[in-house]
């Protein structure tokens, strides 16, 4: 068997029922059998007890959880692994191909805002937004506004 490196180990409820047959000296070994099959993968090599008979139908759980544990962390990996590249291409423009796994760098769509647009409109009627300065703006420079605004029929012109 090979050890799975988890730290614990599930006991059902619905052992009990026939587990309380054995005498305690028979639950003990069966205790130590399951923590060293737990720990070093070792079946032990007694036969013929009900000890043994009680230690395969709780191996044979073992076996079915464990495979049912291999199972969950393949497909939890897989997803984990997906969102990290879906995470990488919206971040950063990366996007790893399964064949090859070294980051591509792929076009990026940039993210469009109001302001954006609003920027693109007053670009194409020749406004353009400066920061203030605090210095007012000469004449020359209002007339030219109000003749490109009245151009391109702005709502002065």
């Amino acid at each position: 068997m090979k050890i799975i490196n988890k730290e614990g180990f599930m006991l059902y409820k619905s052992y009990y029922q026939p587990l309380k047959k054995l005498s305690d000296k028979e639950l003990g070994r069966l205790f130590r059998f399951i923590f060293i099959y737990q720990i070093k993968g070792e079946v032990p090599k007694e036969e013929g007890t009900k000890v043994i008979m009680a230690f395969e139908f709780i191996i044979n759980q073992f076996r079915l959880d464990e495979a049912k544990y291999i199972k969950m962390t393949k497909v939890r990996s897989e997803m984990g692994r997906r969102g990290g590249l879906a995470s990488a291409k919206t971040r950063w423009g990366y996007e790893i191909t399964k064949g090859n796994q070294n980051k591509q760098k792929v076009k990026t769509v940039s993210k469009v805002t109001v302001k954006d647009k609003e920027k693109e409109k007053e670009k194409e009627k020749g406004i353009t937004k400066t920061k203030h300065t605090g210095e007012k703006p000469s004449r020359e420079d209002l007339m030219d506004f109000a003749e490109k605004v009245s151009m391109k029929g702005g709502p002065y012109g």
